[in-house]
């Protein structure tokens, strides 16, 4: 059996929890034995997540160190418990997700990600993230599809454009509303429709953008509900950005292209390189004049054509790299210590 521990106390909109999510559905596919698991101080049964159809199963400290001693076992999020030092010590993996758990030295909710001597052979998500642990072994992310084919062959009959990003700090909706001051049309305004984090939104986009209200966002919390939003749009913009990160994939950018819809990311996304590249498998934008001049080319019929192209290739992407049941394996055997999945070029050491 296979124990994956997911550390935060709620499933939500987010990376990590899609990450832990696919990760076991992926793993269920490929008939691997595996269990989902969150902490409790006190003895309780399982539940079943609504909406995905997944049980997890909790476990006390003394049942979470058992557990690890016994099977192989896996960190799939960075969300601080005092137990989480003495599961590393006695064998579990860490997947890390993105340089921001650990780059700021006094966030405690990462404290234990920043012992060198304690992290052995980490899994990171994208190969930036081996610059900063020698021994970090890539995997990609895995992917269950909503859609079985490619659905992108209606983009011209799809409304334009949406995001279905979270609103907060490092998505910089900022720019996706101030490209849409530049667009005239409400029918051709970027639809903001993931969850809010209200800090953001209320400190940083609605003093500057008084147009803007709170409220009425979010998708459901449920296996598909993202992609089939997407597929209802020709373009899905994100505009992340991490602070010595990118190149890579990131959930929304996968159920985009599972819908067939082309995702709009900036330039500064492609300065580390990986499996994103412009034009292939997404568009990219500089400002938000430059997005705000994209949106407006898809009244023409040739750039449609191009989009078509692009979202082509892009659900053959993520058919081939994304794989959940190649991916699954990949994680069991790197897990059992049988490394089969091709480690990628390393990237330089950054400053």
């Amino acid at each position: 059996m296979i124990a994956l521990f997911f550390a935060q106390k709620q499933f939500v909109s987010g990376g990590t929890a899609s990450f832990a999510l696919h990760l076991y559905a992926a793993m269920k596919m490929a008939e691997i034995d595996v269990r989902m698991y969150q902490f409790s101080d006190n003895p309780k049964g399982s539940k079943v997540l609504k909406g995905y159809g997944v049980r997890v199963h909790y476990a006390t400290p003394e049942k979470a160190l058992k557990i690890v001693r016994n099977n192989p076992s896996l960190l799939v999020s960075p969300e601080h418990e005092p137990l989480i030092k003495d599961l590393m010590k006695a064998g579990m993996r860490i997947v890390i997700h993105d340089p921001s758990e650990f780059v700021r030295k006094s966030h405690r909710n990462y404290e234990h990600l920043q012992d060198e001597t304690l992290i052995k052979n980490p899994i990171c998500i994208r190969p930036t993230l081996q610059a900063f642990y020698k021994d970090a072994h890539f995997i990609p992310h895995p992917y269950v599809r909503q859609f079985q084919e490619w659905v992108g062959g209606d983009l011209a009959s799809r409304k334009i454009a949406c995001s279905i990003a979270r609103l907060t700090f490092v998505k910089r909706p900022e720019i996706i509303l101030e490209a849409n001051r530049h667009i005239h049309s409400d029918s051709e305004k970027i639809q903001l429709l993931g969850a809010e984090n209200r800090l953001c939104t209320f400190h940083k986009l609605m003093p500057k953008f008084p147009e803007f209200k709170q409220g009425g966002r979010g998708l459901p919390l449920e296996w598909g509900a993202s992609s089939r939003k997407a597929a209802e749009y020709m373009l899905a913009v994100d505009l992340t950005r991490f602070p010595h990160d990118g190149g890579g994939s990131q959930y929304t950018f996968m159920e985009a292209w599972d819908a067939g819809t082309v995702n709009v990311i900036h330039g500064d996304w492609l300065r580390y390189p990986g499996e994103i590249r412009a034009d292939y498998n997404c568009l990219t934008i500089g400002s938000p004049e430059e997005l705000a001049a994209l949106i407006k080319e898809t009244r023409n019929s040739k750039f449609i054509k191009k989009l078509s192209e692009i979202s082509l290739q892009s659900t053959a992407h993520l058919e081939e790299f994304h794989n959940p049941i190649s991916v699954a394996k990949a994680y069991r055997d790197e897990l059992l210590g049988i490394r089969r999945y091709p480690r990628l070029p390393r990237f330089p050491r950054l400053p």
